[in-house]
């Protein structure tokens, strides 16, 4: 058995008790999602709420960061471009406010000058 810190939290696997073990229980895990592309957008939700996750979806980075700060987030997937606020943009708000959650983002630019 696996102990993490002072706080014990027995979890099963998908109901499987040979692959319980003390773990943070990741299922209850809140992810938001900042995205405009409607297809992307409920693709990767589909994908996150069928292994359990809870995930908001915002379309735009107004709303993006209005929901980074005011709900707390295990995870932040985040558009590059998007409408009104570019996800740099929106990435400076959260960092300002919040440090620590992780983001994930998300490009189509194709060019090493692009990414950096």
């Amino acid at each position: 058995m696996n102990k993490l810190g002072d706080t014990d939290l027995y979890v099963g696997f998908h109901g499987n008790p040979e692959r319980s073990s003390y773990l943070p229980d990741f299922s209850v895990m809140r992810i938001l999602l900042v995205e405009d592309e409607p297809k992307v957008s409920a693709f990767i939700r589909r994908g996150l709420e069928e292994e359990g996750f809870t995930v908001d979806t915002a379309f735009d980075g107004d709303m993006g960061t209005r929901l980074a700060l005011a709900l707390t987030y295990e995870l932040v997937i985040l558009d590059v471009i998007l409408p009104l606020r570019n996800g740099y943009e929106v990435l400076q708000a959260i960092r300002t406010h919040d440090q620590q959650v992780p983001i994930l983002m998300l490009t189509a630019l194709g060019t090493t000058q692009d990414k950096l």
